[in-house]
């Protein structure tokens, strides 16, 4: 089974069957590929034709613009375990979000710490705290919603919005 085994920004480096590899001009794949696409190679003429072999149970999954693949049970992890911080955002590739959940609770610590007066301080850490317990069980309850209801391709992957 052929698979393919470099992909640069003009060529696809092929390894075939006897251990050999070859140089393929990236335009003559017309479906999306990626390192380690097992390939069905055929010839035609004599050119080689390239078709992805889907009986592996391997599946490239498309670029779709806008949204992003995550393997399924990872993003639910680390939204169980590190959501309070985003790191369920941050694998996903959604920055902006990640950062609010990083950023805002530290604020709060930092602002606390900046009050001269203890009931202030006291307050805005009883803030920070409330807002890190909503957000702790907001994670918890979005993480089981895409656990449950989400359906993943067979690489186990579910497609987000980024």
């Amino acid at each position: 089974m052929a698979k393919i085994i470099k992909i640069t920004i003009d060529q696809v480096m092929v390894g075939l069957d006897d251990g050999s590899a070859i140089d393929v001009p990236r335009s003559e794949f017309t479906f999306p590929i990626q390192v380690n696409t097992p390939l069905n190679i055929y010839n035609h003429d004599g050119k080689n034709i390239f078709a992805p072999d889907h009986k592996t149970g391997f599946e490239v999954e498309p670029e779709i613009e806008g949204k992003i693949y995550v393997n399924k049970i990872a993003f639910c992890l680390f939204a169980l375990l590190l959501g309070f911080v985003g790191a369920h955002e941050f694998y996903a590739k959604r920055f902006f979000r990640a950062s609010l959940f990083f950023i805002i609770p530290i604020s709060f610590i930092v602002i606390a710490s900046l009050a001269e007066d203890p009931v202030i301080k006291l307050i805005i850490l009883m803030l920070a705290l409330l807002y890190l317990s909503y957000i702790i069980i907001f994670v918890k309850i979005y993480a089981i919603i895409i656990l449950c209801n989400r359906k993943e391709n067979r690489n186990g992957n579910i497609l987000l919005n980024k």
